[in-house]
Parts: structure tokens; sequence; C-alpha cells
């Protein structure tokens, strides 16, 4: 089922481009228009956009500004829709527009248009397919742009501990179960913490979030207590549903967050960021038998440290 969001200040437009997707078992999200489109398209992170040109307060111009110029946002297609007689398609084009259709629109060509865009753009950007999360070419892409402008980050590397041992015992499926639940946190937290926030999945157990120095902490508090809590429902679910009364020797599945930042650290280079962070994982995984989740940052100091 793929995510698709509709901004069009016509009710009626709406109306019909919704009941075709719908139709077709997508999900639909509707904005009536541009004034908090970018904000939702953060909150809902859409597998494609659907967006008007011409609507009154911020234009879909305006929008699609947005879209193209923040790097969680970048990669979504987006389908530029207009009444004709002004639309202005060399600039849509050159601001990042995938395709265009005019009004009135032609909803078999518009839905050919939607799918053969969420195809090809799934192949480019290598969305994870059990999560369909940005995988790791994208993560780079986000964090060496970043290092790029002198932007300050923080690099959360994330990894469970104790999840080959529930595949083992229960399944890769069930296993499966753990691996969305995380997911599905890290995704809920774009509510929570719409802007400097991005999250992907590079494969297996091990996911990377990245967010400014000011709001880590408690990002990294939000993922792991509720991972802690709900990960704790799964483990009892799974017990029922195997009919293992007794937990025996199997152990927690939990966090080990290990965080760098350019604050403390001279970063020129992503692979400097990777090699931090696996040392800081490799410092937490030492721990044994953890009963929580544990989130640790580097807080060594380079003698240089840019300013």
């Amino acid at each position: 089922m793929n995510k698709i969001m509709i901004i069009d200040d016509s009710e009626e437009t709406r109306g019909l481009i919704k009941k075709s997707f719908l139709k077709n078992g997508n999900m639909v999200l509707e904005q009536p228009n541009g004034t908090n489109a970018f904000k939702n398209i953060l909150k809902e992170q859409p597998e494609l956009i659907i967006l008007d040109l011409n609507m009154p307060g911020k234009s879909g111009i305006d929008v699609l500004k947005e879209i193209r110029n923040d790097q969680r946002t970048v990669y979504i297609p987006v389908i530029i829709l207009t009444g004709g007689e002004d639309f202005n398609k060399i600039q849509c084009l050159e601001i990042g527009a995938d395709d265009y259709l005019n009004k009135p629109v032609n909803i078999n060509e518009l839905v050919l248009k939607v799918k053969n865009l969420i195809v090809r753009q799934n192949i480019v950007k290598g969305l994870h397919p059990l999560t369909q999360m940005p995988a790791a070419p994208l993560i780079e892409k986000l964090v060496r742009d970043k290092i790029e402008k002198n932007e300050v980050f923080v690099y959360m590397y994330i990894d469970m501990d104790n999840f080959k041992k529930y595949n083992d015992v229960f399944g890769y499926v069930s296993g499966d179960k753990i691996i969305k639940l995380l997911s599905q946190i890290l995704k809920d937290i774009y509510e929570t913490h719409p802007y400097d926030y991005f999250a992907g999945h590079i494969g297996g157990d091990d996911f990377v979030v990245v967010s400014g120095y000011e709001n880590w902490t408690e990002i990294a508090a939000e993922i792991t207590n509720r991972f802690d809590i709900e990960s704790k429902k799964i483990r009892e679910e799974l017990l029922n549903e195997f009919n293992l009364k007794e937990a025996g020797n199997l152990p927690f599945v939990v966090l080990s967050v290990a965080a760098v930042t350019n604050v403390t650290r001279n970063i020129t280079n992503y692979g400097k960021v990777v090699e931090i962070a696996f040392e800081v994982k490799k410092y937490l995984k030492s721990f044994k038998d953890k009963k929580k989740s544990m989130i640790l940052m580097d807080r060594r100091k380079d003698p240089i440290v840019k300013e």
C-alpha cells in the first residue's frame, strides 16, 4: 500500500483523485492548501505528492521548494497539477518536479504516472523492503551534506542486543515484529520532532537517526523508553504464541544507541562518523544481560574542533 498526499485547494479535484487511488488500494492524505503542507509531509512521509500549482496563501511553487530543499523529503516524487494557461513548466522542472498534468486531470494518465514514479523511485533510493525507510545510500548522503555545509549534527547508530536469539527461537517472521516496532517508533517521532530529525534503516537490526545537538537526548530517550516498554509486550506475545510458559534463558531485546557529534569531534568525512559510532557501539555491547536500552555519546574531544 502506497501513501499518497494530495495538496490542492479544490475539494472536487481532491475527491476525484482520492476516489481513484483508494480504489487501487492506496492510502490517500489530503491537504486543502499549502500553508501547513510541508509540516504534514515531514510527519507523514508519503511515497508521492500530487501538488496543485496555484493555491491561496502558500503556492505550489513555494511548497515544492521546501520539499526539494530538505534532505528528509528531497527524494519524494512530486507531480504538479495546473490549470494550464498559468503553468510555468520550466520553473517547476528546474526546482525539481518529476512530472506535471494539466487540469482537468486525466485520472487514468495520473494513475499510471504515479505508479511508474513510485516504482522507479523505490529502486533509485533503495528503501528497505521491510520497513520502507531510507536505506544506507540516502543516510550517507544526508550526513555527507551536513559535513560539507558545516552543519552541527548528532549521528545515532541504533543496534538491537539479543535480536538474533529471537530469530533463532521464534523464526524470522516473528523476529520481524520487533524490527517493525522500532521502525514505527522512529517514524512516529516525526510528529514530536518534525524538524532537524531524520531516521533510516541500514539493514537487519541496524538503524540510524540524525538530529540536531540540542534535541538529541530527548529523541534518544523517547526511542529507548518506548522500545523497552513495547518490545516486552511483543516478548510476552511470542512466549504465549509459541506456548513457552517459562522465559528461561530468553533475554530481553534492548537497544544500544551509539551517538557521535561534530560538536566535540573534528569530523571531515562520513567514514570517521561510522568509525567512531562503531567504537561506541562496541563498548555498549560489552555490557551483558542488560534489562533496558543504553545510550552513550562519544565525549572525546579532538585537539581542533570546528567553531
